[in-house]
C-alpha cells in the first residue's frame, strides 16, 4: 500500500540519504584528491574510492559512476609506472583494475 508522505517529509528523507549539494561537492573534492595510503591495500583503496564515488555522484547512472570510480582509483595511485600500466590494460571497471 502507498504510504502518503508530504513533500517536506520526502525531501528530508532524501537529504538524509543523499546529503546536500554541499556535501556532494565535498565528496567530489575528496575523490579528486584521494591518494593511496602507504599501508592501504589496492582492495581497500578500491572500496574507499567506490564509496566516495557513490557519495559524490548519488544520482548518476551506474555505468557513469563506474567510469568515475575507475578513473579515481587510477588517479589515487602514487606510482606513475603502475598508473601507466593499468591505463594500458584498459580495463572497463574498477574491479578489474584492483585485482
Amino acid at each position: 500500500m502507498f504510504n502518503a508522505t508530504t513533500y517536506a517529509e520526502l525531501t528530508e528523507r532524501l537529504r538524509q540519504r543523499y546529503g546536500t549539494r554541499d556535501q556532494q561537492e565535498k565528496f567530489r573534492l575528496e575523490l579528486r584528491f584521494r591518494q593511496k595510503k602507504p599501508t592501504e591495500s589496492l582492495q581497500e583503496l578500491a572500496s574507499a574510492v567506490e564509496k566516495l564515488t557513490r557519495l559524490a555522484y548519488p544520482f548518476t547512472d551506474t555505468a557513469t559512476r563506474s567510469i568515475l570510480a575507475r578513473d579515481g582509483f587510477i588517479d589515487a595511485l602514487e606510482d606513475h609506472q603502475l598508473r601507466s600500466n593499468i591505463r594500458q590494460q584498459d580495463p572497463t571497471t574498477l574491479v578489474q583494475r584492483s585485482h
